[in-house]
């Protein structure tokens, strides 16, 4: 079923012809008891996290994500099952999709879960909310307290990289090219911000970051709009990617057009 338009706390929310949830946004955007309560006791941990983690819990931060894991659950389908199965969250923060997921994702204690972020302390938040989350802690999701441009991934990696904005065009393209066995679902947005530097207008301009010989490999793009602005996505196959041999891949994230 394609929902095009709904409200979460006050915020109405747009997906564009080529944007689409395969569930119903509305009952499926209950957050985890264990991450609302441990991101609110870490709060009294990490004093200077606070604002960080009420901006974490807003409309906008949250549908976007859910958006995400519905994305990534489809290209995790994609994966053969008989290949090492590794989920890279870049720019991961709290862990916060992650834990969404572990609850969600079919088969998700299968596999290898990273949690990658340059600010050690947001590491650290997302360490102390594994310990108090059961489900997320069955995982044993990795933090790695790192810039992803200094880490090399294995091939068949799925990257969950939802803050383009937050990265340089030209240093994520230099990253792809050697990372070319991969795959990526990325999110980026119109909204700006003193730490966005690199804006998106569009879902294409997300290509930007994206070496030329990838751009065969998009699976799925998609706009969610709000009256603060847009969220963009897009999933999209490295020229050396291989799908694995499963029935119903051609239709896992074939674009919905009807109403």
């Amino acid at each position: 079923m394609t929902i095009r338009e709904f409200e979460v706390a006050g915020t109405m929310f747009t997906l564009e012809q080529e944007g689409r949830f395969q569930l119903n946004p509305v009952s499926t955007l209950g957050l985890p008891t264990a991450l609302v309560c441990g991101l609110a006791s870490a709060s009294y941990t990490f004093v200077d996290q606070k604002q960080a983690i009420l901006d974490a819990l807003t409309p906008f931060q949250i549908v976007s994500k859910i958006w995400s894991s519905q994305c990534v659950q489809d290209m995790m389908m994609l994966e053969d099952a008989n290949e090492v199965q590794r989920l890279v969250f870049v720019g991961s923060w709290f862990g916060q999709q992650s834990a969404m997921m572990a609850r969600s994702a079919q088969s998700y204690q299968e596999w290898k879960v990273q949690l990658v972020d340059k600010d050690p302390e947001a590491c650290r938040m997302a360490q102390a909310l594994i310990r108090m989350d059961a489900y997320h802690r069955r995982v044993q999701p990795v933090v790695t307290p790192r810039d992803v441009f200094d880490l090399t991934f294995e091939p068949g990696s799925l990257l969950v990289w939802n803050g383009l904005e937050h990265f340089d065009a030209n240093a994520v393209s230099t990253f792809l090219e050697r990372h070319s066995e991969c795959a990526v679902v990325f999110q980026s947005t119109s909204m700006p911000a003193h730490d966005h530097v690199n804006l998106a207008s569009c879902v294409d301009d997300i290509l930007r970051a994206v070496p030329e010989d990838w751009d065969d490999g998009v699976l799925y793009k998609g706009e969610l709009t709000t009256d603060l602005g847009s969220r963009y996505m897009m999933a999209i196959c490295g020229p050396g990617f291989e799908i694995g041999d499963r029935e119903g891949d051609d239709v896992l994230i074939e674009e919905d057009h009807h109403e």
